[in-house]
């Protein structure tokens, strides 16, 4: 219902609020509307994301290899086996 976006949107903009000192977003998010403000933090909290982690740089004395990790935040959500 409009009333419980309206209620949502102010209880998301209450966090944007309170994580201003750390983002330099905040004001800008603060600022949107309703819809604007729950349709991005809809997006940003349901698409799934990757983190990469290189864990070594390719160099001269390792022949110019990397390895890199991939690590993804809904990974235990899918019921994937544990590398070994």
């Amino acid at each position: 219902t409009p009333e419980q976006r309206k209620v949502l949107a102010d209880q998301l903009r209450d966090e944007v609020r309170a994580a201003s000192a750390t983002s330099p977003y905040a004001g800008q998010m603060a600022a949107m509307n309703d819809d604007a403000l729950i349709d991005i933090m809809r997006t940003t909290h349901t698409s799934a994301t990757c983190e990469i982690t290189a864990l070594t740089v390719p160099t001269a004395t390792n022949q110019q290899r990397a390895v890199s990790l991939y690590s993804a935040d809904d990974a235990r959500t899918q019921n994937l086996p544990y590398n070994r």
